[in-house]
C-alpha cells in the first residue's frame, strides 16, 4: 500500500515538473518576442543588425530569418516547449525583421507591430529610446535566463526518467 502511494506521489511530482516546464518554457517564448518587439527599434535593434550589415551582401538576415524559423518550429515540434533556440529566434526575429524587406520579414513585422498594439503600444515615446532599449535588455536575459532554467529542468526531468516537456 505504501509502495503504491510513493508511485503515486512520483507521477505527481513529475507531471506538476512537466506542466512547470511547459509554462515556464512559453513564458520564455513570451517575453523573448516582447524584447524583440521593443528592441527592433531601439539601440539594441539597431546594434544587432549593424553586425548583420557589416557582412557582404544582401542575403543574410533574410537567411538567417529563414533559418531561425525553421529552428524554432523543429524545436516547439519536438516537444511542444520552446527550448533556448526558440527563446532567441523570438526575440532576434523582430530585430532582423527590421532590416530587410522579404516576405517573412514583413510578416514578422507584422505580427511585431500587433503585439506592441496589443500590450500598449511603442514604449519608446513614454520611456525614451534608451530606456526602451535597456527594457528590451532586460527582457531579452530574463527570457534566456528562463530558457536556459527550461532546459536544465528537462534534462533533470529525462534523467529521473520523466521524459522532459509535454
Amino acid at each position: 500500500m505504501a509502495g503504491r502511494n510513493l508511485v503515486a506521489e512520483r507521477e505527481g511530482v513529475q507531471k506538476a515538473q512537466q506542466i512547470s516546464i511547459y509554462i515556464l518554457g512559453w513564458a520564455a517564448q513570451a517575453l523573448g518576442i516582447v524584447a524583440g518587439a521593443y528592441a527592433a527599434n531601439a539601440w539594441p535593434g539597431g546594434a544587432i543588425r549593424w553586425v548583420f550589415n557589416l557582412m557582404p551582401g544582401d542575403w543574410l538576415i533574410p537567411l538567417t530569418l529563414f533559418i531561425g524559423f525553421i529552428v524554432w518550429a523543429i524545436d516547439i515540434i519536438n516537444d511542444l516547449t520552446p527550448n533556448q533556440a526558440a527563446v532567441t529566434f523570438g526575440f532576434m526575429a523582430p530585430i532582423l525583421a527590421q532590416g530587410t524587406d522579404s516576405t517573412l520579414a514583413l510578416r514578422v513585422r507584422d505580427w511585431s507591430d500587433a503585439l506592441q498594439a496589443g500590450v500598449g503600444g511603442q514604449i519608446a515615446p513614454w520611456v525614451g529610446n534608451v530606456g526602451a532599449g535597456w527594457l528590451s535588455v532586460a527582457l531579452m536575459a530574463t527570457a534566456v535566463i528562463i530558457g536556459k532554467r527550461v532546459l536544465q529542468k528537462q534534462a533533470s526531468a529525462a534523467g529521473r526518467g520523466g521524459g522532459g516537456g509535454r
